[in-house]
């Protein structure tokens, strides 16, 4: 049985104390940096470094949202009418 909530107390701990144990969202951070680590980076960083002036490495924007063509999206404002 848990204390009652008024012996409760909140104290700062570091990072390094805290561990991720076995369960669903230790699973699904793995999927998730296992997915991450299938992209290719230089083609992520296609139009950064392209808008920055540096090389491309010769690779090909992804397209979609990350293209080299501006779309309504990406050129969009946030003002009011």
């Amino acid at each position: 049985m848990a204390p009652p909530l008024s012996t409760w107390s909140v104290r700062p701990f570091a990072l390094r104390d805290v561990t991720l144990g076995r369960g669903l969202f230790a699973d699904k951070r793995q999927l998730m940096l296992d997915h991450g680590r299938g992209y290719d980076v230089d083609r992520l960083l296609q139009v950064f470094r392209a808008n920055a002036g540096l090389s491309a490495k010769g690779a090909v924007a992804p397209g979609g949202w990350e293209g080299a063509r501006p779309t309504p999206t990406r050129s969009a404002t946030c003002s009011t009418p």
